[in-house]
């Protein structure tokens, strides 16, 4: 029986990348793989990516052109999945649907993605070399903030990785809520 597989990863923040990794049947190291005696990549009628985010709106990929032509990477921007800007941050489900004339078969994960929090800390940290600032600011605090950010992100990544998915929310809005020292305030 074929069973299908595929990783997703951000390369930016509005753009995904989704490979198929089922590879090829092999009786003896991959029985779930594409070919003889499970469905070959071109019997299949359909091939679509389901991409659902926290607030449980539904995006939909076709990728049965690709999945035919059997193309394993395929990048999925934003505006293919009908947003206007970028992916906003959290956990989302991604459920490849593949039908063929005997049937369909899906594989369902949850990908945590955190891009725009990312470049929050690249930006705090890149301004801690600032010069234009010159106001007496309390630059302490303003490295602090920007430390503070690089552990949450740490975090966050490692919440991530193990599948932690309170933490991944809690530290999520943990570095959303930081804000950084305006001169203009000092």
């Amino acid at each position: 029986m074929l069973t299908p597989d595929f990783t997703i990863c951000q390369t930016r923040c509005d753009e995904l990348k989704f490979t198929d990794i089922t590879g090829d049947y092999d009786a003896s190291t991959n029985t779930g793989g594409w070919g003889a005696p499970n469905p070959a990549r071109t019997d299949i009628t359909s091939s679509y990516l389901y991409i659902e985010d926290e607030n449980g709106l539904i995006y939909t990929i076709d990728l049965t052109s690709y999945v035919v032509a059997g193309t394993t990477e395929v990048c999925i921007t934003s505006v293919m999945a009908g947003l206007s800007g970028e992916f906003v941050d959290g956990i989302y489900t991604f459920k490849w649907v593949l039908s063929t004339a005997a049937g369909s078969i899906q594989e369902c994960k949850e990908i945590f993605l955190y891009c725009q929090v990312s470049c929050k800390v690249d930006k705090l940290i890149a301004g801690l070399s600032s010069t234009s600032c010159n106001c007496k600011c309390d630059t302490g605090k303003k490295t602090d903030n920007a430390l503070l950010a690089f552990i949450l992100l740490k975090g966050l990544k490692a919440a991530a990785c193990c599948y932690k998915v309170t933490k991944f929310k809690d530290l999520l809005s943990a570095i959303n809520s930081l804000s950084e020292i305006n001169c203009k305030n000092c």
